[in-house]
């Protein structure tokens, strides 16, 4: 590396630590108001967009359910129709449910008044 690289390398260090400096010393206003206003744009999302994230966010949710019914149906412990009835669908439409109704809802009862209507 020559020394001209070698500068323009120190150089974009040093630029990339102040960011840094720069981005980890916001006041708690600051990043409450980041956050507040990703949030925003991302109810801003089409209704049926934002459906089909909290499904898929059901489905990750519930990958450790549905493999331990998988592997205990496919041992024989466990009779498919249990595990399809009595572990996947309802881990599934909990998580559903509960992760993309209940918690948003008792998120927002918590902070309803910090929020700014835009």
């Amino acid at each position: 590396m020559g020394e001209s690289e070698h500068e323009g390398h120190r150089q974009s260090e040093e630029v990339a630590q102040r960011e840094v400096q720069q981005s980890t010393s916001l006041a708690s206003p600051q990043i409450f108001e980041v956050i507040r206003h990703e949030g925003m744009e991302e109810l801003n999302r089409p209704r049926g967009s934002l459906a089909w994230s909290g499904v898929a966010a059901g489905i990750a949710l519930s990958l450790s359910v549905y493999c331990q019914a998988f592997l205990l149906s496919l041992d024989g412990e466990m009779p498919w129709a249990r595990s399809l009835f009595g572990g996947i669908l309802p881990t599934l439409l909990g998580n559903i449910i509960g992760g993309t109704g209940l918690f948003p809802l008792t998120t927002y009862a918590q902070v309803r008044d910090e929020v700014k209507p835009e």
